[in-house]
C-alpha cells in the first residue's frame, strides 16, 4: 500500500487535504495502535505460559469444549483456524471455578484475572492497562459498515445497536462493507481494538440470522436495548450462531438444478440419418425461440440443415415464475449424423432420451450416456466463494450446472451467451416482485418499505457487490446501481 502524501486527498472521502484532515488523528493513533500491539505481543506469551503452570496444560482440552458446546470443531487443536479466536477467549473471557487458599468457597475468574493478581506489583502500567481492559470483554457480531484501508473500521454492533471505530492494520486491509465478524473490543487508553475476532468474516446476508438473534434475546431480558451484561448472558447463544452459519459456510454446497435433482452432468450420444430431419423434429424443445431464431446460427447447406444447436427451455411453474421466463434445461447439439445432449441430472438425462426416441423414431441411435465428475467444479466454487452469489434469489441454473459453471464463460458458444444473457434480463425484471430467503420471503419492493427491510436489502445489495467484484464476467450479474434506483436505495448507503 503506497504511503499517502500530506497534500494527497484524505482516504475518508472528506475531500479535503489530509493533512488538514486526518494526519494529526492517523499519526495518535498510529502511536497507541503501535504501543498497544507491543504490549500485548510482550502479554500474550506470558499469559499462556502462566496458564499451564497455574491450572495445567489439560484445562485447554476443558476449555475448548465450552468453547464449542456443539462439538462442531472436533477436539482441540493448535493448527486449527479457530486458534486465533479461541486463545483470547480462553484467557480474558472463559471463566473458572475455583477454591482459593484457605476459603470452602468457590468464586468464578479467568486466567487473566488471576495473572493480574500473581503478578501485582511487576506489571507496569500499560501492561495492567491492556489487562483490566480486555478481561470478559464481552463478544458481539458487528456490521462492518466503513473501512480505511491498513487503519481501521467502522463497526456497528448487531445486538447492541452502537457504532464506534476499532484500530484494525489487517483485518481492514481484507474486509469488506457489509461483512460481519464475531468479535470483542476493549478501550486501550482511548484506542478501540478487538482482543479477539474470528477468523472468519460471515456474509451480509448473515444478517437477517443476526436480528433474529437480538429479537429473541429481547423477548428474553424483556427490553428493548441490550447491554454488556446481556451478551454475557448470551454468550454461547451468540457465538453458536456464529459457528452455525460459519459451518453452512465452509461445507461444500450440496449442487442442484432448479427441478431440485442432484447436480450431474451428462452428455448423451445418438447415431442420426439426417441432421435436417432430427433439427425439425426436435426444434420445439426451444420453447419461446423461433425457427428463424434457431437457424440464424446454424449451418445449412442446400436450405437443409447440417449442423445446429438447439436450448432446450421448459421448467417448472415455480422455476419459470423465479425466473421470469423460462428454464434452461439442457444442450442439443446436432453436426451431420451425431447428435449430443447436454443436462445436468440424471431426471434429465432419463426425460431427453426417451423425448429424442418419441420424436425421431429408428431415425436416431442411442449410443451412450457420458457421466462427468463435478467434484473438482464443486471444490473451486466452495475455495472461492462457497456460495452461489444470487441463490438467495433463486438462481441455481446456468448453461447444464449450477451456478459454477458463471464462473468461466469464455468457452460458451454465442447462441448460449445469448440465451443467458436473455434469462439474465428477465431474471432480474421479476426479481423485484419475488419473495427473496435473505429478506425474510419479502419480495425486494415489499422489504423497501420499512427499516428492517431496507436493511436487509441493503445486505443483500452489499453481497451482490462483492460477488461482482470478484466475477466481472459473470453473465447473471445484475445492474447494482439499477436495482438501487428502482428500490430507492441509492441515497441509502451508509
Amino acid at each position: 500500500m503506497s504511503k499517502i502524501g500530506r497534500n494527497d486527498p484524505c482516504p475518508c472521502g472528506s475531500g479535503k487535504k489530509y493533512k488538514s484532515c486526518c494526519l494529526t488523528g492517523a499519526t495518535t493513533s498510529d502511536f497507541l495502535y503501535r504501543r498497544f500491539r507491543h504490549v500485548h505481543s510482550e502479554l500474550l506469551p506470558q499469559l499462556t505460559d502462566f496458564a499451564f503452570e497455574t491450572v495445567g496444560p489439560e484445562i485447554v482440552a476443558e476449555a475448548w469444549k465450552d468453547f464449542d458446546d456443539q462439538q462442531s470443531l472436533g477436539n482441540f487443536d493448535p493448527e486449527s483456524t479457530m486458534y486465533v479466536l479461541f486463545m483470547p477467549w480462553f484467557l480474558f473471557s472463559w471463566i473458572l471455578e475455583m477454591t482459593p487458599h484457605g476459603s470452602d468457597e468457590f468464586c468464578a475468574t479467568t486466567i487473566a484475572e488471576l495473572f493480574l493478581i500473581n503478578e501485582q506489583g511487576r506489571l507496569n502500567a500499560d501492561e495492567e492497562l491492556l489487562l483490566r481492559s480486555s478481561i470478559r470483554s464481552p463478544y458481539t457480531l458487528a456490521e462492518v459498515i466503513g473501512i480505511k484501508p491498513g487503519q481501521g473500521m467502522t463497526l456497528l454492533d448487531l445486538l447492541r445497536r452502537t457504532k464506534y471505530e476499532v484500530a484494525e492494520r489487517t483485518a481492514s486491509e481484507t474486509l469488506k462493507r457489509g461483512e460481519i465478524i464475531y468479535c470483542a473490543t476493549s478501550d486501550f487508553a482511548g484506542l478501540k481494538t478487538n482482543v479477539g475476532t474470528g477468523p472468519y468474516a460471515l456474509r451480509p446476508t448473515a444478517k437477517r440470522d443476526v436480528l433474529e438473534l437480538r429479537k429473541w434475546m429481547n423477548d428474553e431480558i424483556g427490553a428493548d436495548n441490550i447491554e454488556a451484561e446481556h451478551l454475557h448472558e448470551f454468550e454461547y447463544d451468540i457465538r453458536g450462531l456464529y459457528l452455525h452459519i460459519l459451518r453452512g459456510m465452509l461445507r461444500p454446497p450440496t449442487l442442484t438444478n432448479t427441478d431440485g435433482d442432484p447436480l450431474v452432468q451428462h452428455k448423451i450420444y445418438f447415431d442420426i440419418e439426417s441432421s435436417d430431419q432430427t433439427f425439425q423434429a426436435l426444434k420445439g424443445l426451444a420453447k419461446g425461440r423461433s425457427e428463424n431464431e434457431l437457424l440464424r446460427d446454424a449451418t445449412t447447406s442446400e436450405g437443409l440443415v447440417v449442423k445446429a444447436e438447439i436450448s432446450w427451455l421448459g421448467g417448472t411453474r415455480e422455476a419459470r415464475k423465479r425466473l421470469g421466463g423460462p428454464v434452461l434445461l439442457g444442450l442439443l447439439k446436432i453436426d451431420e449424423n451425431h447428435l449430443v445432449v447436454e443436462v445436468n441430472s440424471k431426471q434429465r438425462a432419463s426425460r431427453i432420451r426417451r423425448l429424442v426416441e418419441k420424436r425421431l423414431g429408428n431415425k436416431a441411435r442411442y449410443r451412450t450416456t457420458l457421466i462427468e465428475s463435478i467434484e473438482s467444479q464443486v471444490e473451486k466454487m466452495w475455495q472461492s466463494s462457497a456460495d452461489d452469489p444470487f441463490g438467495v434469489s433463486g438462481w441455481s441454473d446456468t448453461r447444464t450446472g449450477g451456478a459454477a459453471g458463471l464462473n468461466s464463460v469464455d468457452d460458451l458458444q454465442p447462441e448460449m451467451r445469448d440465451a443467458m444473457k436473455r434469462i439474465a434480463r428477465q431474471h432480474w425484471a421479476a426479481w423485484f416482485d419475488l419473495p427473496v430467503p435473505a429478506l425474510n420471503d419479502m419480495t425486494p419492493r415489499e422489504a423497501a418499505k420499512t427499516e428492517e427491510g431496507r436493511e436487509l436489502l441493503e445486505s443483500l445489495l452489499l453481497l451482490y457487490e462483492g460477488h461482482q467484484s470478484r466475477d466481472s464476467d459473470n453473465l447473471m450479474a445484475p445492474d447494482i446501481s439499477y436495482l438501487r434506483r428502482e428500490l430507492g436505495m441509492d441515497q441509502q448507503r451508509k
